[in-house]
């Protein structure tokens, strides 16, 4: 018996997250962040620029300083290092590497320090350090005029991907298409360059964010005011950008997304269908943008492989809101995290200027869960991180002092902030009760919610969603998801019923056969029955397998005899009692009347078979007879009513499903059962 079982929901449904921890990191001067990354050992490491040497921050060099930074999972600095020489230079990007180390890039204006090779004015700067932070090689890339690198990839043939802009023409970058230009270099694991790709128009053109796609190439968003050179479709004023390149840095497609007001693009994701998800911020109202709150607008677009815009939908209120990270989720959905300005439309819960802002969206754009966090002054969100354990780290700068924001070391610090997950896991499912057949129970279990992958404790020790080959008991399992969240449930199996039948009859009683009827009581596997004449001690049995039968014609009688007949209920090795008798007396056999044919023949062939025979009987009497197959313990495993035509039958017997070894063949006509030996040999 199959039945549905609704366990408890252990949880709330979707909700904002909570701040578990939030950390301010810097000195007395202006510290900031743009790249976080969590780390393999379950910290995060974070590339910023600082202006501080004091406070968290010691080695400064000069003016602005890159600054690493490694936390432990609660936040606490296990070590920092300050990169550069005696003038500006800005850390902007940071991951870790395959090996355990850093990558990470800034632009750097020194020639001294920390850093040799600059051509210039600012250049990009490339530093490979190891888990540490010791630096294993460092290089400048650029001309003699200002080149800003703002993203740094490993990729998967162990070197590197470098995504920004230029005004250089000279020095490493080739092929300058007029004013500022994106710029792409591709470097190998030691920093060499390997191709290098200046992409835009005569006007402005930049590139900020760059994924290595599953085909081997590259995605790269950014902003295009140009409508010239590489760029093709443009809206007026800057547009979000998406170049599609080849593993070599040719350009596959290209395409200008926006209105005639400014939009921009500041990161770009590959999505599990093989197209594009798109984070920026929009001023326009027209063109490809539509729903615009106000200003800027947080502007999420889809976009397919081939860069069709699929569809669109602007976040924000009446102020400036800037997206700056978008990640797909599990279920379709996808997060989205920036700055907003906003305290009214989407946004809820400003605490006074710009503050870091998440949501979650479903699939189709619907805000599931917004959370603003921040103090009174400014807070800008530039990257998050998710864990797939349902925790969010967002980090940027603070120059708040309440609020949210504690622990601020003077001016501007670096603010890094952990949102805990929220547990909504439920569960539901059904249960099959044991049945006759033996331990065969079955539980299906469904989960919905939580952070995969989930992990199942079942109370018999099984670690497996559903279970099967269950006794009747009762069983509980706790489900938990990356996140820890848990939740639990206990479902009772049952025992198969089965009990002595009732309400016996007996019914077409002739002089060689009668059949016995009964209400079954339980769900029972099958039944027994005894009978006998009334004048005797010894009692005959037959065992019918089906417990579903109601009814079973006994043949084989004497005439004018009277019998009893009890039932009882199978199960597996168990029974019930016996029912009690039931009377009944046979027919005389009418005058001239023979129980058996003279002419009565029974065949079976081929006999041994592969378990198909062919049964030719001729002489039978009854114009439909029972046939039945009977293991050698006695138990009927066939049955089935047969029509014979004119004192004959020509019948195939399917016996497929039955093992190798010996049967026996019943076929009971007028009263008279007759039998014959089958061997089924596949």
């Amino acid at each position: 018996m199959l039945s549905l079982l609704v366990f408890f929901i252990t949880s709330s449904q979707a909700q904002a997250p909570d701040i578990q921890w939030q950390k301010c990191f810097g000195g007395t001067l202006e510290d900031f962040t743009r790249s976080l990354e969590l780390t393999s050992d379950g910290g995060f490491a974070f590339v910023a620029s600082t202006e501080s040497n004091d406070g968290d921050v010691s080695g400064n060099h000069g003016e602005a300083d890159f600054w690493l930074v490694k936390a432990d999972a609660s936040g606490t600095i296990e070590w920092q290092k300050c990169l550069g020489g005696t003038l500006d230079d800005y850390g902007w990007s940071l991951k870790q590497t395959l090996d355990g180390g850093y990558i990470f890039t800034g632009f750097s204006i020194s020639h001294d320090g920390d850093i040799t090779g600059n051509h210039g004015n600012y250049d990009y700067w490339v530093v490979k350090t190891d888990a540490s932070g010791n630096i294993q090689w460092q290089k400048a890339y650029g001309g003699s005029l200002y080149d800003a690198p703002y993203v740094i990839q490993q990729t998967t043939d162990h070197g590197y991907i470098i995504a920004g802009s230029v005004l250089s023409q000279n020095g490493d970058v080739t092929g300058s298409q007029g004013d500022k230009d994106a710029w792409i270099v591709k470097i190998d694991s030691t920093g060499n360059i390997q191709w290098q790709k200046d992409m835009g128009g005569t006007a402005i053109d930049d590139a900020y964010a760059i994924q290595q796609t599953i085909d081997g190439g590259y995605i790269v968003a950014g902003n295009s005011a140009s409508n010239d050179g590489d760029v093709s479709g443009g809206h007026g004023s800057d547009d979000v950008w998406v170049v599609k390149l080849n593993s070599a840095g040719s350009i596959l497609w290209q395409h200008c997304y926006g209105g005639t007001g400014s939009d921009v693009a500041r990161c770009i994701q590959q999505t599990s269908d093989g197209g594009y998800v798109v984070i920026g911020f929009a001023k326009s109202k027209d063109g490809d943008v539509t729903g615009n709150h106000g200003s800027n607008d947080i502007w999420v677009i889809k976009i397919n492989s081939s860069g069709t815009l699929q569809w669109q939908k602007c976040f924000g209120g009446s102020r400036n809101d800037f997206g700056r990270w978008v990640k797909q989720t599990v279920d379709g959905g996808y997060l989205i995290a920036g700055a907003a300005g906003s305290s009214d439309g989407d946004i809820v819960g400003n605490h006074g200027s710009n503050d870091f802002w998440i949501c979650k969206i479903d699939t189709s754009r619907n805000i599931q869960w917004q959370k603003t966090l921040g103090g009174s002054e400014e807070d800008y969100m530039y990257t998050f991180q998710a864990d797939g354990a349902g925790n969010y780290f967002l980090a940027g700068l603070t120059l708040s002092t309440d609020g949210d924001v504690t622990g601020n070391h003077g001016d501007q610090d670096v603010w890094v902030v952990k949102l805990a997950a929220n547990c909504n896991l439920s569960l539901s499912g059904t249960t099959a009760n044991q049945t006759c057949t033996g331990n065969d129970g079955s539980i299906n279990l469904s989960v919905s919610g939580g952070a995969l992958p989930l992990t199942y404790n079942w109370s018999n020790g099984a670690p497996t969603e559903d279970i099967s080959g269950l006794a009747a008991g009762t069983y509980s399992v706790t489900v938990t998801d990356v996140a820890g969240c848990t939740a639990s449930s206990s479902v009772q199996v049952s025992a198969p019923s089965f009990s002595t039948p009732t309400t016996l009859s007996t019914a077409k009683i002739t002089s060689a056969s009668a059949t016995l009827k009964w209400h079954i009581a339980g769900t029972p596997s099958g039944f027994g029955i005894q009978y006998k004449l009334t004048s005797s001690a010894t009692w005959l049995h037959k065992k019918l397998s089906t417990g579903t039968k109601a009814s079973y014609k006994l043949t084989g009688l004497s005439p004018s005899s009277q019998y009893e007949w009890q039932i009882r209920e199978d199960c597996g090795s168990q029974h019930s009692s016996y029912s009690s008798s039931k009377m009944f007396t046979t027919l005389a056999l009418k005058e001239g009347e023979s129980i058996v044919a003279a002419n009565f023949d029974l065949r079976a062939y081929p006999n041994p078979s592969n378990g198909i025979f062919t049964v030719d009987v001729k002489g039978v009497v009854d114009d439909k007879v029972i046939i039945e197959v009977i293991d050698l313990s006695g138990r009927i495993l066939f049955e089935e009513s047969v029509s014979s035509s004119d004192g004959s039958i020509l019948h195939e017997l399917v016996l497929h499903e039955l093992n190798n070894g010996y049967y026996l063949f019943s076929l009971s006509d007028n009263g008279v059962v007759h039998t014959l030996p089958l061997m089924i040999a596949k």
